[in-house]
């Protein structure tokens, strides 16, 4: 047999009785058998009647301790019992001070929480202040728990202050049965003035060397069949699954929204790193007015297309319609380099609207019409070239006339069929 002394003053005052319970199927509400039991005197329990390496649960008044007789010291403060569970690993490593079970596999908890901290709070904003940074709302000022980790010199490893696992097995018609390891609500209610914010992650990087980022969200899809964007519907894999108020509510102003309130700027504001976006970076099937609108100052392009980007498509019923560069070495839109500037596939016309006492399309240099082997302006400049026909025209056009060249003279060609020379060449 063994025996264990527990040394916990701050835990169980002299006087009161300690009782050991076999861990094993121990529960706060039928904790079992009692399998030593002492009374603390100088701060010290004498459990004595043990067998040596079994995990036992010491109870007295509202505080329990896990202890093993053989070790060197007294096992976690545990509260309830049931399965550990890892987030991670199958079999994790057991906690340092504070262990919370609730459940097994053969007799899982019911409803209701496992662990519950509630705070009704008044701390003022002098108090705040006086602890310090004066300004902010510190975490350690009006908190109802508090997780803090710091990474010795020695540390090697990605630290974390708080994992949360969820893992459903269950399954339920309707609505369906999620698993959610996080979920945070916030409200403002009564004469409240500031914001409900679900959540504030800050990310600060004090070390040259390495790197911050705000929120790392990774969709892991174990299924074995890949999925696909649905519209009017939530997808079945998704990073970002954002809504706006109930059905009732008033609307939301933003669904995404890029600050500036620290003086500071991102590079970019929204990126897809190559090969990470399968279909579309971009998708709107909302009925939106506007699907783009562009409104700041940009000082280089309101809309930039780089090269070998491909065409812009308009899809109609009727067929395709594209603008794209004319060439993938020497094609610039702006026109700043030599070689056709733009292509329009699909045979389909461009529609100018009239201006009011404007012009309705106005170049500012030479104009070339035809498909000429090279654009020839005699020296001239705000001038138009007419290269000649490849095909002059044979048959007569309806409510109107032909324009063209023809061994370098002008010629016109009426609905009635009579050619003029305008001009020779």
């Amino acid at each position: 047999m063994a025996s264990f002394r527990l040394e916990r003053p701050d835990l169980f005052a002299d006087g009161s009785v300690v009782k050991a319970y076999a861990a094993a199927g121990f529960h706060a509400g039928a904790p079992g058998a009692v399998a030593a039991q002492a009374t603390v005197s100088g701060g010290v329990a004498d459990l004595t009647g043990l067998v040596s390496g079994l995990e036992y649960v010491a109870v007295g008044g509202e505080h329990t301790v896990a202890f093993s007789p053989g070790a060197e010291e007294e096992l976690p403060v545990l509260f309830g019992s049931g399965d550990l569970l890892g987030a991670a690993v199958s079999v994790p490593p057991k906690a340092h001070v504070l262990d919370v079970r609730d459940g097994t596999a053969a007799s899982p908890a019911l409803i209701g929480v496992s662990a519950s901290c509630s705070r009704t709070d008044a701390t003022t904003r002098a108090e705040l202040n006086a602890m310090g940074p004066e300004g902010t709302d510190g975490p350690d000022g009006a908190t109802i728990l508090r997780a803090a980790i710091k990474g010795a010199p020695t540390s090697q490893v990605q630290i974390s202050s708080v994992v949360a696992e969820a893992w459903q097995t269950g399954a339920y018609e309707g609505t369906g049965a999620d698993a959610c390891p996080i979920q945070g609500r916030a409200r403002t209610s009564g004469g409240a003035t500031g914001r409900a914010i679900g959540a504030y992650l800050e990310a600060n990087r004090e070390a040259a060397g390495g790197g911050q980022q705000g929120l790392e969200i990774r969709v892991k899809n174990s299924s074995g069949a890949s999925d696909s964007y649905v519209s009017g519907a939530p997808s079945k894999s998704m990073g970002i699954w954002l809504n706006a108020s109930s059905a009732g509510e008033a609307n939301s102003a933003a669904a995404i929204q890029i600050g500036h309130g620290f003086s500071r700027s991102f590079d970019v504001g929204l990126a897809a790193n190559a090969s990470s976006v399968a279909t579309a970076f971009l998708r709107d099937d909302s009925a939106s007015k506007i699907t783009l609108d562009i409104h700041g100052e940009h000082s280089e392009a309101a809309i930039m297309i780089r090269e070998k980007a491909g065409p812009i498509t308009f899809n109609t019923a009727a067929g395709n319609f594209k603008l794209q560069q004319a060439h993938v070495e020497n094609a610039f839109m702006t026109g700043t380099k030599a070689g056709d500037g733009v292509i329009l596939t699909g045979e389909k016309p461009i529609h100018i609207g009239v201006g009011a006492g404007r012009a309705s399309l106005r170049v500012g240099s030479n104009v070339a019409i035809g498909s000429a082997a090279a654009d020839s302006f005699g020296g001239g400049a705000g001038v138009t070239f007419l290269a000649n026909a490849v095909t002059p025209p044979s048959t007569n056009p309806a409510a109107g006339g032909v324009l063209y060249v023809e061994g370098g003279a002008l010629k016109w060609r009426g609905s009635s069929g009579t050619v003029t020379e305008v001009a020779k060449a």
